[in-house]
């Protein structure tokens, strides 16, 4: 069983290309709260929950020809320390 997606873009070197991407990609994942963004161009997503936001974002990147990147992660997650949560990050875009 797969119990989350690691799910990367290669952003490209045109600055007006990937501002369309991620403004594209805004009102999906603004609506689905079972998705993290980890870094200007990661995302984690729980597969059960947000498979739809997963082809969204796929359908996104080949439409602008962008290289991605998909790890699946079998084992559950465990963050360290136990309390941390990822959507407090500092850097974090909430809705992005």
């Amino acid at each position: 069983m797969i119990h989350a997606i690691l799910f990367v873009v290669t952003p490209p070197t045109e600055k007006a290309k990937w501002d369309l991407f991620i403004a594209n990609a805004s009102p999906k994942l603004a609506t689905d709260k079972h998705v993290k963004r980890l870094s200007e161009n990661v995302w984690l997503l729980e597969p059960q929950k947000s498979m739809t936001t997963l082809g969204h974002l796929i359908a996104l990147a080949d439409n602008q020809r962008f290289a991605i990147g998909i790890l699946p992660l079998e084992h559950e997650l465990q963050w360290l320390p136990a309390d941390f949560d990822p959507t407090s990050s500092q850097g974090h875009s909430a809705g992005s």
